[in-house]
C-alpha cells in the first residue's frame, strides 16, 4: 500500500524545517512541545518554533558534526558531538548560560539521553563506554561492558534506575545505577 495522497489518511504537511546545510542526525521534541531541536553533520544546533516553521535559536558550540539532541523534563537541552564534547544549554535560552563537559569520552560521542527525572543523563562513545552524569558534576560514572562502539542509550521511562544500551557489536546491555556509586551491569538481550 502506497502513502502518496496524504488526504485520505487525514495527514498534512504544516511546515518543512530548512536551514541545515548538511545531513540532519537527530530530532527532539522539548518536554513542553513548543520547540524542536535538531542535530546536524554541519556543527549546528537549531531549534525550531513548532507553531511558525521558524529556526528561534542556531546553536554552534560544537566544533565537529553533532551526532544528537536530547531534553530533560525540565526543558533542558543537551547536544554531543564528534568534538567528544557534551554541551548542556539552559532551559529559558534567553541568556543562553552553556556548560560544557570537555574530553567527556575519548572519540566520537554517538548518543545521550536524560533520566525520566531530568536529573542525570548518560552518554555514549565510540570509545566502548558508556557514562552517567549528574549535573554540574563533571565526574562521570563509567560503564564498561561493550566490545565496542556504544550507538545508543535510553532510560526506563519510569523512575532513574535503569537504562539500556546499545552497540555494533552485538547485545543490548541493561544498567542499574541504584546505588549512584558504581553501576550494575543486569543482563544482556
Amino acid at each position: 500500500m502506497s502513502l502518496t495522497n496524504n488526504d485520505t489518511y487525514g495527514l498534512s504537511l504544516r511546515h518543512t524545517l530548512q536551514g541545515h546545510t548538511q545531513e540532519v542526525n537527530r530530532i527532539a521534541w522539548s518536554f513542553d512541545g513548543h520547540l524542536l531541536a535538531s542535530s546536524s553533520f554541519d556543527g549546528t544546533v537549531r531549534l525550531w518554533d513548532v507553531q511558525t516553521g521558524l529556526s528561534s535559536h542556531i546553536i554552534k558550540e560544537h566544533s565537529g558534526p553533532v551526532y544528537s539532541v536530547a531534553w530533560s523534563s525540565n526543558n533542558t537541552l543537551a547536544s554531543c558531538s564528534k568534538d567528544e564534547i557534551i554541551v548542556i544549554y539552559n532551559a529559558s535560552f534567553e541568556t543562553f548560560q552553556v556548560e560544557h563537559f570537555e574530553r567527556a569520552h575519548h572519540g566520537n560521542i554517538y548518543d545521550l539521553a536524560w533520566s525520566s527525572g531530568g536529573w542525570m543523563f548518560a552518554s555514549c562513545s565510540e570509545d566502548h563506554t558508556i557514562r552517567t552524569w549528574t549535573p554540574p558534576s563533571h565526574r562521570p560514572i563509567i560503564h564498561n561492558g561493550h566490545s565496542s562502539d556504544v550507538f545508543c542509550v535510553a532510560w526506563q521511562p519510569q523512575g532513574n534506575e535503569i537504562f539500556a544500551s546499545g552497540s555494533s557489536g552485538g547485545p543490548i546491555r541493561l544498567w542499574d545505577t541504584s546505588t549512584m556509586i558504581k553501576s550494575q551491569y543486569v543482563r544482556s538481550l
